[in-house]
C-alpha cells in the first residue's frame, strides 16, 4: 500500500511540473522543491514567465 502511495504521489508532482512548464510552452522545465506548496507553484510560474 505504501509502494502505492508513493507512486501516486509522484505521478502528482509530475503532472505539476508539466502543468507549470506549459507556461512556457514545455522549452524549460522549473525547479520545483517538495512540497509543492500553492506559493512555490506560483513562484515557478512567475520564475517562467520571466524568461519566456
Amino acid at each position: 500500500m505504501q509502494g502505492l502511495l508513493v507512486v501516486l504521489s509522484a505521478i502528482a508532482y509530475v503532472t505539476l511540473l508539466f502543468a507549470i512548464a506549459s507556461v512556457g510552452d514545455h522549452r524549460i522545465y522549473p525547479n520545483l522543491d517538495a512540497p509543492a506548496t500553492p506559493e512555490r507553484i506560483l513562484m515557478a510560474v512567475e520564475k517562467l514567465r520571466g524568461r519566456s
